[in-house]
């Protein structure tokens, strides 16, 4: 009998429910590390429930909770979404970033991105293709246009609108530099955009704050 293969999984619920339950659980106990179990009773689920366990899941999916020894805490990026003012665009650069860690969710953006085709086609490349369990087409799908739509939310700045300008170009055979973060790599030529600046300065701010030693009380 040949080996059944698994289902891929993903998050059964979207970035913006997730990042709601990761603000219930920062409310309730801040960065502190907390059981699985304390975790899950801040959003209404008892110790064992299957529920709960997908909410775990879920968060840990999009980068939202980490596992520090069987404990569970926010991260460095869960903190800032849950803390930074919506609309920010530091926050928005970090929304599109964690928008897509769900590698189902990756492979569904660099194939079709926002524009999915219909739902036939689409259930033939799940199940045939990416081996997805045929029962588990719509949550995947609702789950992915909930957070992709996300990823549409214009930036919102602090300061009036001013009128575009082009970008330099960079200069002919300027070769790429890498920036590796513990939030993933960066790439950009050696003269970059306005965006690619905004994004690296967001990327370095919490790496700066990952190696800076913390005082323990204020963990």
């Amino acid at each position: 009998m040949p080996a059944k293969v698994r289902s891929p999984s993903f998050p059964f619920i979207s970035l913006p429910e997730s990042i709601h339950r990761a603000r219930v659980l920062y409310e309730a106990e801040r960065r502190n590390p907390v059981s699985p179990e304390v975790a899950v009773s801040h959003w209404g689920y008892g110790p064992t429930s299957s529920g709960g366990r997908q909410m775990i899941a879920a968060l840990k999916a999009f980068d939202l909770i980490e596992d520090i020894q069987g404990r569970l805490r926010l991260t460095d990026v869960g903190q800032h979404l849950v803390v930074r003012e919506p609309g920010s665009p530091e926050r928005n650069v970090l929304l599109r970033q964690v928008a897509l860690s769900p590698p189902l969710f990756r492979k569904l953006w660099d194939r079709y991105g926002a524009d999915l085709p219909p739902v036939s086609s689409l259930r033939s490349y799940l199940v045939l293709e990416l081996k997805l369990n045929p029962n588990s087409v719509e949550d995947l799908l609702r789950s992915y246009r909930e957070t992709v739509a996300v990823m549409a939310a214009p930036a919102v700045s602090a300061t009036p609108a001013t009128p575009a300008t082009p970008e330099p170009a960079p200069p002919a055979g300027a070769a790429n530099l890498t920036f590796s973060f513990p939030l993933g790599e960066f790439r950009a030529a050696r003269r970059i955009t306005s965006e690619e600046e905004a994004t690296l300065r967001v990327l370095f701010e919490i790496w700066l704050q990952q190696v800076r030693e913390t005082p323990d009380g204020d963990r």
